[in-house]
């Protein structure tokens, strides 16, 4: 029964990861039109880490140590700030269609490289996940997926891909580790070192406005709190 009842639970949750997913991909291009994307990535991932921070604090749970720190601050570069960095810049001159599309190569990469490094073949289970989930997606975004096959968005789509490639790599090594780690204060310590690299490469190279208000403030708030608090811990 127990058992049974914990299948319906993962159940559930994936399905409400799947809609998190989903939304995501409209709210950050929503956001983009009057913000900057790296500004814009480094603030979800900042405020999300320190909602998830405060709670810790609250109720006495934060857990550091120096493995943490370290397992963190790689994560955090490697898993969000060059991924969602290239992403988020990437939307400006693809479809979100396209990107998401691009995006969830991160699995065919992950199984790649389990293969490659710890010697463990994908099961079939996995083989009809991956490519379900990118027939579901080429076939909800079919419209988006044709571009005009300029310089720019030729670069924009490697750039996601080999963002794609970095990430799925620390999302192996950190899967052997990460039932010994504090699984939300590993959380909001690689987010919040992916937000301040984000936030301190923007102020380098990106130059207009870096306040946020009506669809932008929204669309910021829903891809912190929705997104990353929620979408993030689920996942893990």
């Amino acid at each position: 029964m127990i058992s049974k009842l914990n299948r319906i639970h993962v159940h559930l949750l994936f399905c409400l990861l799947a809609v998190i997913g989903g939304t995501t991909w409209a709210f950050q291009k929503i956001g983009l039109k009057d913000s900057l994307p790296l500004w814009s990535a480094g603030m979800r991932f900042l405020i999300a880490s320190l909602i998830i921070a405060l709670y810790l604090l609250f109720t006495k749970k934060m857990a550091v140590s120096k493995e943490v720190v370290i397992i963190s601050a790689l994560n955090g570069i490697l898993y969000f700030a060059i991924p969602f960095g290239s992403v988020y810049w990437a939307s400006v001159y693809l479809p979100s269609g396209l990107v998401s599309v691009l995006a969830a190569s991160i699995s065919v990469f992950a199984l790649l490289f389990n293969r490659l490094f710890k010697g463990t073949p994908a099961t079939k289970g996995q083989k009809i996940g991956v490519v379900m989930c990118l027939i579901g997606m080429s076939v909800v975004f079919g419209n988006q997926l044709l571009i005009q096959g300029n310089v720019i968005q030729i670069v924009a789509m490697i750039v996601i891909l080999t963002a794609m490639l970095g990430s799925a790599f620390i999302t192996v090594q950190v899967q052997s580790r990460i039932k010994s780690l504090p699984i939300m204060t590993f959380n909001s310590f690689s987010m919040l070192s992916g937000g301040a690299c984000l936030l301190i490469f923007s102020l380098f190279v990106e130059n207009g406005n870096r306040t946020f208000s009506g669809v932008s403030l929204i669309s910021l708030l829903y891809l912190a709190i929705i997104g990353s608090v929620l979408g993030f811990s689920i996942n893990i």
